[in-house]
């Protein structure tokens, strides 16, 4: 998998090295260049149906959920239809009076938030507010930054998980 991604990401750095590891791993010459003429076929064929803009096939949508998540590359399958986080079909909709922003929840995975959110935070910035989460409330940093509760609180999550996994 490592050479496929390096192969879709960076190709023009693909080096012997790259390839004497798929044979240590027991791929012989014709397995190997299956692997890259695969992982090439499905970059082009990607690329081209993007820059048509072209949707999926709902018939993607029936798949397991982690079958789904890595087929998808590039345009996401049925876009604003598909749980961010479980990559699901089962979302519920519905539209904060507010602002017109499309909600979600997600039953099978338990998460919701707003569908295609504008504001993206950097990580920088996500220290800097969690810092100031330390010494405000919650509703004084939804006030301050725009940021919600439920995303303080799904920041410190990661946070400690990635702290854990150091």
């Amino acid at each position: 998998m490592e050479f496929a991604e390096k192969l879709t990401l960076h190709a023009h750095t693909i080096r012997q090295e790259d390839v004497d590891n798929l044979r240590k791993h027991g791929l012989s010459d014709a397995e190997i260049l299956d692997v890259a003429l695969a992982a090439a076929a499905r970059n082009f064929w990607s690329k081209t149906l993007d820059a048509l803009g072209t949707e999926t096939d709902i018939q993607y949508l029936e798949l397991e959920p982690e079958v789904r998540k890595a087929l998808q590359k590039g345009r996401p399958f049925a876009e604003g239809e598909v749980c961010p986080f479980c990559f699901g079909t089962h979302i519920t909709k519905t539209v904060r009076t507010t602002d017109g922003r499309e909600l979600f929840f997600c039953e099978p995975c338990q998460m919701g938030g707003v569908l295609n959110p504008e504001n993206r935070y950097s990580e920088s910035e996500k220290n800097q507010i969690l810092e100031h989460h330390e010494r405000y409330s919650p509703q004084g940093i939804q006030k301050t930054f725009g940021v919600s509760p439920a995303t303080l609180a799904r920041w410190e999550k990661e946070r400690k998980k990635s702290a854990r996994g150091r």
